[in-house]
């Protein structure tokens, strides 16, 4: 306690050291809990204001309660959540509070809480909903279970034990809204206790999807023996041509996406058709059926998001493209620009627009549709859009962008849940678990002073990947582009020789796979800034003779000199394979370079090909990751060609293909 900068606090420091340590079972869990390490701040005196020492109390009651097994008070939860309620796992929290609420609370309190955080789960509904009856409130009672009964997460036995419960207040049609929302959610396993409680033919029907779904045989004779008017279910017929496309029966399966068979109602989950139509289309275009593909895409009933942008995108492509219908084709391209709004989706309109425009042999249109996507320069359309209007200096648009600031503002999102938290940690010496909470406050920013003051933390703590997820939400949400912290530059140190042959390509690559967030780890094991897989970085780190780091693969995450040394290495690798050819060398980073290969012999080789084929080819390959890679890592690269290099003078796109 000597070292404490401020009297009269340390009495309390003590105090608060000793429940973070006695009183939630820290000292218990010492090895297991980061956040033990508070109480240690606290005694050297980096966390001396009382807001601080609240915010170390709850960060410690927060952990505890959801990795160490502790006891933890419900009030003090409750508490925690009513101050955090946006904070990561604050879903997690919810459940184990409905479970340490006592069965018998009084009616009130309970009730009380449930109106400020509904029931998450099937023990808070129980709950709440004997506090509604003790309470004598049967109509709230009534309308909290039914808005609550189609898609709340229950066990068996929960199901069981409310339905018995409530069963004068629960329909035959709440028991099928569940069943149908549980199967367009793909909780199979959880729909089979309300399937139990439907009437014998819609239970039929329901077991019928079921084994359409996990792909059984000989389905046929339970789909004859359904009446005719559940044989129109959406679900059921979604559920079939699911089978059918996975029995490679394709033109079976897009029968029955035929605007002449497909339900008016397309159910709970409409995009799931369109993944259904996409994999169909797009197995058509493999066997050359553009015709066929277009039909699928064309038909697609989405009405927003992604899939609406997907579906109008392919229809217009393939009928401009690969059916000559330019008209049409400009039919699809001005829906999808009138209903999106991210530049790289406005510029990719916008640009086939032109291009569609150009082969009716409207110049004049085509120039305007081609000056409305170049407004979008930092995307892979925007681009080429500026190149066929011939005025390609990317530099001169970039380096004069600046964010209007509003001091006040960037300070009220400061003051948020999460970014006190995120500041708090970083300031006792705990930047390693911020990553939740920069997630949940990204997920909160709207405005550009949002996002500004993510991108200033970000510099100030060190945390580099910050500014460019945040620089990369900002030129999604509001179009703005953040030039020098949203494309940062690697440390000269981190660039051993042999990596520096093509640096805005590596730069474009890293910006691409890990954000610059030096200890990255990809759900399938990819690892540090160039996301290097353990097997990929073993054999590039042998063939160049270095030794094996005395902590193996983990050094892919720590020194990131060595993953760059290696991932620059076996880029090099794949672009002298595909002689130099870049699209061919990512899509090879990307998939593997067995795909670059197939997809030479299947599409063609990107090397013979135009400017505007190369565009083609990349739009041809079936898997929507590599094509966005692909764009996403040249767009970056034509930027970092001028950040690194402002005096860089014109370079033709197709150069860099």
């Amino acid at each position: 306690m000597r070292n404490c900068k401020h009297e009269g606090l340390p009495p309390f420091i003590f105090f608060l050291g000793a429940i973070l340590a006695l009183g939630l079972g820290i000292a218990a869990a010492e090895a297991k809990n980061p956040f033990a390490g508070l109480k240690q701040a606290m005694q050297s005196g980096r966390i001396t204001a009382l807001a601080d020492v609240q915010m170390a109390h709850d960060l410690s009651l927060w952990y505890v309660a959801l990795n160490t097994g502790q006891d933890t008070d419900v009030r003090q939860l409750q508490e925690a959540l009513r101050r955090h309620p946006d904070w990561p796992q604050a879903h997690s929290i919810r459940i184990l509070i409905e479970r340490k609420i006592p069965a018998r609370a009084a009616a009130e309190n309970v009730i009380g809480w449930f109106e400020e955080f509904p029931p998450v789960s099937g023990t808070g509904l129980q709950k709440y909903l004997g506090a509604l009856d003790r309470a004598g409130q049967a109509e709230k009672l009534h309308q909290v279970l039914k808005a609550a009964w189609p898609g709340i997460s229950l066990s068996a036995a929960e199901t069981s034990e409310l339905a018995a419960g409530y069963r004068h207040l629960l329909t035959a049609a709440d028991h099928r809204a569940r069943a149908d929302m549980l199967f367009w959610r793909n909780r199979l396993t959880e729909s089979a206790p309300v399937i139990a409680l439907l009437p014998a033919e819609e239970r039929r029907l329901a077991e019928t999807r079921i084994r359409l779904i996990r792909l059984d045989s000989n389905v046929n004779a339970a789909i004859n023996a359904l009446p005719e008017n559940l044989q129109n279910d959406a679900g059921l017929i979604f559920a079939r041509v699911f089978w059918r496309r996975n029995n490679d029966l394709n033109d079976r399966a897009a029968e029955l996406l035929m605007p002449d068979t497909l339900p008016a109602d397309l159910g709970a989950a409409p995009e799931r058709w369109w993944r259904e139509r996409h994999i169909l289309a797009r197995r058509a275009m493999a066997e050359k059926d553009y015709r066929r593909a277009y039909e699928l895409a064309a038909a697609h009933r989405q009405e927003r998001g992604f899939a609406f942008a997907q579906a109008e995108f392919l229809a217009g492509f393939l009928a401009l493209r690969f059916l000559d219908e330019p008209r049409k084709a400009i039919d699809h391209f001005h829906r999808l620009y009138q209903n999106v709004t991210t530049p790289v989706s406005v510029s990719r309109a916008a640009y086939w627009m032109g291009r569609a425009a150009e082969q009716l042999g409207n110049e004049t249109v085509a120039q305007q549709w081609y000056e409305t996507a170049a407004m979008h320069p930092a995307t892979f359309y925007g681009q080429h859009a500026l190149e066929k209007l011939g005025t390609l200096d990317v530099s001169r648009i970039l380096m004069h962008m600046r964010v209007p600031v509003d001091r006040e503002a960037r300070q009220k999102f400061t003051a948020n849940s999460n970014m006190r938290a995120l500041a708090f940690l970083h300031a006792a010496g705990l930047s390693d678990q911020t990553q939740p909470f920069f997630r949940n406050a990204l997920a909160a920013a709207q405005s550009p002073d949002d996002y500004m003051a993510l991108i200033e933390l970000g510099k100030k703590t060190g945390q580099t990947h910050y500014n460019v997820f945040a620089a990369k939400r900002l030129l999604s949400e509001n179009r703005t582009i953040v030039f020098e912290d949203g494309y940062p530059l690697l440390r000269e140190e981190w660039l051993p020789r042999r990596s520096r042959r093509d640096l805005p390509l590596i730069h474009a690559l890293i910006r691409q796979e890990s954000n610059f967030e030096m200890a990255a780890r990809s759900p399938a094991g990819a690892l540090g800034l160039m996301q290097l897989m353990p097997g990929t970085a073993g054999e590039t780190r042998e063939r160049l003779g270095i030794p094996r780091p005395a902590e193996g693969a983990e050094a892919l995450l720590t020194d990131p000199a060595y993953n760059i040394t290696l991932g620059s290495t076996y880029l090099q690798q794949m672009l002298d394979r595909y002689g130099g050819s870049a699209v061919l060398a990512l899509g090879a980073y990307n998939a593997g370079p067995g795909r670059s290969d197939r997809w030479i012999r299947e599409l063609g080789d990107p090397r013979r090909m135009s400017a505007e084929e190369v565009i083609d080819w990349i739009e041809l390959i079936p898997i929507y990751e590599t094509r966005n890679y692909i764009q996403r890592v040249l767009e970056n690269r034509y930027v970092y060609m001028y950040r690194l290099q402002p005096e860089t003078e014109f370079v033709a796109l197709s150069s860099l293909f």
